[in-house]
């Protein structure tokens, strides 16, 4: 039998080990199979991460530009449901965060305006409670232990 040594490992292993060039080919690759896999499978993670980076930017270049509540409601919606829940989400945009941080430049910026425009999202959306009646504050205290569960 033919030994053949891996570029890789460099590990003298037997022909046989090794995938062939082309289909019914008779030359084999410079790479084990074992070498070739682990290269394949840190590729395919690579192409998911920057896919997962990719569609986090997108998302949140939209957030940025979103005019109204109810087009920066949309935006989380989308965005918590395309990552699997929130905590998919969170994991998803601290990853970019942290690659986009490491690069520097206004890649991490972007970043910084979706929170502002969240917090203004916020802002918008919660009602003045200093012109609110004692009777309207109750109402509303009632219908927050509703929600959540309280009785």
């Amino acid at each position: 039998m033919d030994e053949l040594i891996c570029r890789d490992c460099c590990v003298k292993k037997e022909a046989t080990e090794f995938r062939p060039r082309r289909a019914g080919g008779s030359q084999k690759t410079l790479q084990c199979r074992a070498c070739h896999c682990l290269a394949e499978k840190l590729r395919r993670e690579a192409k998911r991460s920057r896919q997962h980076r990719q569609a986090v930017n997108r998302q949140l270049a939209r957030l940025k530009q979103a005019k109204s509540a109810r087009q920066v409601g949309t935006v989380c919606e989308q965005l918590i449901g395309c990552f699997g829940g929130l905590e998919g989400f969170t994991t998803a945009w601290r990853a970019c965060l942290e690659a986009d941080l490491a690069r520097g430049g206004f890649a991490a910026l972007r970043h910084l305006e979706a929170v502002l425009r969240l917090v203004k999202h916020c802002e918008e959306d919660r009602p003045d409670y200093r012109s609110m009646s004692d009777e309207e504050l109750l109402d509303l205290a009632s219908k927050l232990s509703q929600a959540h569960g309280n009785p």
